[in-house]
């Protein structure tokens, strides 16, 4: 195994990552999803040119339940 990329979440607590090909055109995308103290984001990146790139952030942030 070859590292290709690392990407820092800095010290949010990470729930879930998905990668998943959904558009027949372009790579797969990594949907990440984390816990920010009472609330859930998520962020989704794309590996380019060497390098995981955010391409969508700012959804919609909900409360956690516990």
């Amino acid at each position: 195994m070859t590292k290709l990329a690392e990407y820092s979440a800095k010290a949010l607590e990470i729930k879930a990552i998905d990668v998943a090909k959904i558009r027949k055109q372009g790579p797969s995308r990594i949907y990440v999803t984390l816990r920010i103290g009472g609330i859930i984001a998520s962020f989704v990146l794309e590996f380019r040119n060497g390098a995981l790139v955010p391409i969508v952030s700012g959804l919609p942030i909900l409360p956690a339940r516990d």
